[in-house]
């Protein structure tokens, strides 16, 4: 029973890790045809031939050196970098493949969960770029950036839910300890909301914490308090 217990928890620390594959395999991803030929039509940064070349030898250079610590560089890093490569390219079902090898490789890392999510984004598919932002904060819970990142994708795509965006500053603040990019970000998105006596109350807060932005965020509250009725 112990035992059974103990392959549980595996299973369900991990299983996240592959959600985007079928059967563990990385050959097959657990997408639609017209899912991966969305993802597939992501922008194309490298269109000439030569610079084709030039990426195709790096991702040929990487892929060699996978397994064997050649370049001093652990398995999870090629992988990011392969995938990056690809991106390059415009190859998303490719990039995917190996974001979600570098998850497998080292799940406890956010990059390339926010990799794909931003590539999932780009091409259309927000539920599972949804999916995959989330993921970040879960994963780092303590990085800013993996928050403002996440509530970007939410006011941007997910704004009438109100509801979860604010749930997330709440997550953010506790977790980042009131970081001030957090929470100029809230004020920014309460003003938008027309939470204007909300907005001002953080920028005050955030003014105790940066005294020597006070003509900035003074003019920020002023502006703010015209427009509360």
């Amino acid at each position: 029973m112990k035992k059974v217990l103990i392959i549980i928890l595996v299973i369900l620390i991990t299983g996240s890790s592959y959600f985007f594959l079928k059967n563990n395999n990385v050959d097959k991803l657990n997408l639609s045809e017209s899912e991966i030929s969305s993802l597939n039509s992501a922008p194309v940064f490298y269109e000439s031939e030569s610079q084709k070349t030039a990426v195709n030898n790096v991702i040929e250079q990487y892929s060699a050196d996978i397994g064997k610590n050649k370049t001093g560089y652990a398995d999870y890093y090629l992988y990011v970098s392969i995938a990056q490569q690809y991106m390059l390219l415009g190859e998303g079902e490719n990039a995917m493949k190996y974001f979600y090898l570098a998850i497998k490789d080292d799940p406890e890392r956010s990059l390339p969960y926010s990799k794909a999510a931003g590539l999932l984004a780009r091409a259309g598919l927000l539920d599972l770029a949804e999916q995959n932002y989330e993921k970040v904060v879960e994963v780092e819970p303590q990085s800013t950036n993996n928050y403002l990142e996440l509530l970007d994708f939410l006011i941007k795509y997910r704004s009438n839910n109100t509801s979860k965006i604010q749930s997330y500053y709440t997550k953010a603040r506790l977790e980042t300890v009131d970081d001030v990019k957090i929470l100029r970000s809230y004020a920014q998105w309460l003003a938008s909301e027309k939470e204007y006596v909300r907005a001002i109350d953080i920028l005050k807060f955030v003014l105790m914490q940066q005294p020597e932005e006070k003509e900035e965020i003074s003019a920020e509250i002023q502006k703010l308090t015209k427009l509360v009725s």
